[in-house]
């Protein structure tokens, strides 16, 4: 849906077709929880203006990312779970300053889960073209101080995209990524197949 409908002309002409082709989310989640989601994208899309189309698009997934993960980071004392947040190690904030230009200073990740065993931080983009140099540079900066500081057993630092793996990978092509975790949309509905059965 998040892919489909980028304009408000995209949602009115394929919405209905969609929801009836949705059947298979149905036969994993059921068909009342499948429903009320619907509904509420719908109305969501219908009050939501075209100039913030975008931008609620990315809310959406994030959304839906932040809910599979707070389910994994969920005992208390001993997970932390966080999102649209910073990353503090050691008592010092995670940062990427930009020499040039202000604005394009980075300081927060979208999804950040913690615990002793594991570590996982992502940022997600519905379409790989959000994913700006200093993105990924924080990323490469947060990866960096997590290992050196041994934050956890395992540390997962990546990006997330709604569209294929290899569109990521081809947009990524000139910048260093090679410690991060690449997903797209296969290595996403993988996870979630996994989460429903």
């Amino acid at each position: 849906m998040l892919l489909n409908f980028t304009t408000k002309i995209d949602f009115d002409k394929k919405f209905k077709q969609w929801k009836i082709n949705s059947v298979s989310f149905k036969r994993l989640y059921g068909d009342k929880e499948i429903d009320n989601f619907l509904q509420l994208l719908y109305d969501a899309y219908i009050i939501v203006k075209p100039e913030h189309l975008d931008k609620f698009r990315g809310l959406v997934f994030e959304m839906l990312m932040e809910a599979y993960y707070k389910n994994i980071y969920n005992k208390p004392k001993v997970d932390k779970f966080c999102c649209g947040c910073k990353v503090i190690i050691n008592g010092n904030d995670v940062l990427y300053e930009c020499g040039e230009d202000e604005e394009n200073n980075r300081s927060t990740v979208d999804i950040a889960g913690y615990n002793t065993e594991d570590s996982k931080f992502y940022e997600l983009k519905v379409g790989p073209a959000g994913f700006e140099e200093n993105t990924i540079n924080y990323l490469n900066n947060l990866h960096t101080e997590a290992i050196t500081h041994k934050i956890s057993k395992s540390i997962v630092v990546g990006c997330m995209t709604l569209k294929p793996k290899s569109a990521l990978k081809i947009k990524l092509k000139s910048i260093n990524h090679e410690a991060l975790e690449l997903n797209g949309i296969r290595e996403i509905k993988n996870l979630l197949k996994n989460k429903a059965s």
